[in-house]
């Protein structure tokens, strides 16, 4: 996998980046894949607290230390946790090797987009693969609800859109630090074909400049509708800290 497009939600540029990368004939971006990287995540985060608690742990120890007893209590006998971290990376790295190897022989880039991963689906991905390029894509919320008014998937949910927003958001904020081969965009800066952003995509995925352009000239899927002012406030009031962190509060905004 060499490059990865995660959207902090829907409606935020994912699929744009998308479609820039595959204006280069040799790469080839998948689309969204239900967030099944989150079922992995959600495997290991179960299976972690076994593996961490006491009780299983001295199981574990006391049956092997008493040549393999079957008369002890052994219901909960697991494998300790560094053969767990192991399987979850290698099961996840399988399965998306083998999902997108399908006319895999005819790119030199392949990777796919998605929206609603946070941290701990970007960590899984990292320790797959420690040489992918992670593109992290964020769009002002207000800009992000207005689109989502337009298709009606969150049915007028703010405080679950914005609960999500919040967390992908700061939780991309943080990888971005910790991680050397990551990439943080705002969809805003795209759009408005800001010089070093579209350097930036151009090295990112060997694309020449004026492939990028010619997908930036053509406008499709816009569902933008009018955001009303009380939806607006209560954005700015529980979005506010992350909004001033990547420039959307103030003179760039």
């Amino acid at each position: 996998m060499d490059v990865v497009i995660s959207a902090a939600t829907h409606r935020s540029g994912s699929t744009l980046v998308q479609r820039i990368f595959n204006s280069r004939e040799k790469t080839i971006i998948w689309g969204e894949h239900r967030a099944c990287l989150s079922a992995f995540s959600c495997i290991y985060k179960g299976l972690k607290e076994w593996s961490e608690d006491g009780n299983f742990i001295r199981q574990r120890n006391e049956f092997f230390k008493e040549n393999r007893d079957p008369n002890i209590w052994i219901a909960n006998l697991i494998p300790s946790k560094s053969y767990l971290d192991n399987a979850i990376v290698k099961a996840a790295k399988i399965f998306l090797d083998e999902y997108y190897s399908e006319f895999k022989s005819n790119f030199d880039i392949l990777g796919f987009k998605e929206v609603r991963y946070g941290k701990e689906e970007l960590e899984l991905l990292r320790k797959c693969y420690a040489n992918c390029k992670i593109i992290m894509i964020v769009r002002n919320p207000i800009d992000v609800w207005s689109s989502l008014l337009g298709v009606h998937w969150y049915n007028g949910h703010l405080e679950g859109f914005i609960k999500q927003w919040n967390k992908n958001t700061g939780d991309y904020l943080e990888f971005l630090e910790e991680d050397n081969n990551s990439f943080l965009i705002r969809y805003e800066d795209i759009i408005a074909r800001k010089e070093d952003i579209i350097e930036l995509l151009s090295k990112l995925g060997n694309i020449d400049k004026k492939q990028i352009y010619n997908v930036l000239d053509v406008r499709i899927d816009s569902s933008r509708q009018i955001v009303p002012v009380e939806d607006k406030i209560y954005i700015l009031k529980h979005c506010g800290i992350l909004m001033q962190r990547l420039g959307y509060l103030g003179n760039d905004k």
